[in-house]
């Protein structure tokens, strides 16, 4: 008898926990999912039960208080929780993409971009939407399109929900007086210099110089995705390697030493200096470290970036906690790409990369611009094979 009571007991509080931790979860404007068997547990919590009607439990008063608080901070969430978690309590399909994606520490604009706000926005007018726009935004937002086409449209009780996320959407890349940020202005004339000296080898011209920003100094690393980097390297007088970006043919136009470790800035200082705002508007990066690399250029260029997809490869998503905006599987045009094309490249280049450590400088960026550049012609002839079949 004594060991069902504890049983009970022991089955209860386990219960009270993960209860309380779910909704604190949303509460901070997440959702945390707690799957079993593909279920989400919050049995006893919302609907008509008895514990939440009453104030006789402990759990009954906390989860009364954090539905309200919910409330407060959000009223549409707060709708569509009461409204899509009732009995049997499973999450509607539909549904945990957008949950996923509250879960994660990205900033919504991820999941809605700036191009297909106006689309929502005709939704919550009511308005029907051309075949382009629906195929738009399948393609472009698909975290929002599976509610979207499940319920032909914005469900009524998630009115107020769509409103809040189209203002958090919108909100990186405007002033509070309602005002776009603008893009950094493009500066003519500028050169890399010797390739010796500086270390760049780019197919492009420069066409902008790297700012100084204020949120850089004594900025906080973030606690979320991040990457631990060795310290053999540090203690040598060598660099800590290439920064290298190719096109979905793996070509490669151009690469710079980094005299520091890699992280989030490289992206910024490739895309700042040699990409023009009509390339950053209509292009998708993939980076291991996207997450973070896309939070940092929000932070300091949101004009520049704000038609800019960033995306993670496979191989590194599964380790990452940014949900599924930043996985390429998620986006249609971009099922068939393949992600780890970087670590095919990498993997060539890093035989040589002893013999590169005991090269002087000049030496050393003659052999890469000849490494990639037979790189790059083995491809070409490649795509003229494949052309002349």
């Amino acid at each position: 008898f004594f060991f069902i009571q504890l049983f009970f007991y022991l089955r209860n509080y386990l219960f009270i926990y993960v209860s309380i931790y779910f909704f604190q979860a949303l509460l901070a404007g997440r959702a945390f999912v707690i799957k079993r068997s593909g279920h989400v547990i919050v049995q006893d919590v919302i609907g008509d039960d008895s514990m939440i009607k009453t104030n006789k439990s402990f759990a009954a008063k906390h989860l009364r208080a954090l539905l309200q608080e919910i409330q407060e901070a959000s009223p549409g969430l707060h709708s569509v929780i009461t409204t899509i978690f009732t009995p049997p309590y499973a999450t509607p399909p539909e549904w945990k993409p957008l949950f996923e994606h509250l879960h994660s520490h990205l900033s919504f604009c991820v999941a809605l971009r700036l191009r297909q706000i106006p689309t929502v926005e005709l939704l919550l007018e009511g308005k029907q939407l051309t075949p382009v726009q629906h195929n738009d935004l399948i393609s472009h937002a698909p975290i929002l399109a599976p509610i979207i086409l499940a319920h032909k449209g914005i469900p009524s009780y998630a009115r107020v929900l769509f409103q809040e996320l189209v203002a958090l959407a919108r909100a990186p890349f405007q002033d509070s007086k309602g005002t776009p940020y603008p893009s950094s202005p493009e500066v003519a004339g500028l050169e890399d210099g010797d390739p010796v000296a500086t270390g760049h080898k780019w197919g492009f011209h420069p066409i902008r110089l790297m700012p100084q920003y204020n949120i850089d100094d004594n900025h906080p690393e973030e606690k979320a995705c991040h990457k631990n980097f060795g310290t053999e390297v540090a203690t040598r007088k060598q660099t800590w390697g290439l920064m290298i970006a190719t096109c979905v043919h793996g070509v490669i136009p151009g690469f710079y030493s980094m005299y520091a470790p890699e992280g989030r800035k490289d992206v910024h200082y490739l895309c700042n200096r040699y990409f023009s705002q009509d390339m950053l508007d209509n292009l998708t990066i993939v980076y291991d470290f996207a997450c973070q690399a896309f939070e940092y250029v929000l932070n300091r260029e949101p004009g520049m970036y704000k038609h800019t997809r960033f995306v993670s490869d496979r191989f590194h998503h599964s380790n990452h906690l940014c949900g599924p905006a930043m996985h390429p599987d998620t986006y249609p045009e971009l099922r068939s790409f393949i992600t780890t094309m970087m670590e095919t490249l990498n993997s060539e280049i890093q035989p040589f990369r002893n013999h590169c450590a005991y090269m002087t400088q000049e030496v050393y960026m003659s052999f890469m611009e000849a490494l990639i550049g037979l790189m790059n012609f083995e491809k070409n002839n490649n795509f003229e094979k494949r052309a002349s079949k």
